[in-house]
């Protein structure tokens, strides 16, 4: 919560998910990331999750 209480932070994180295409690809993330899924998430469900190792 320190992190996104910053200026500007918490709408970073959220900009992730207004910029999801359509379709539900991300494509290839070759930095790495943390993925924070929820088993109540709306957007995402858990195949998101489970996959995105690969």
């Amino acid at each position: 919560m320190r992190h996104l209480s910053r200026p500007g932070a918490l709408t970073a994180a959220l900009n992730w998910y207004r910029a999801r295409r359509p379709d539900g690809a991300v494509g290839v993330v070759d930095v790495p990331t943390l993925y924070v899924w929820s088993t109540q998430d709306s957007a995402f469900g858990p195949a998101a999750a489970q996959e995105s190792g690969r």
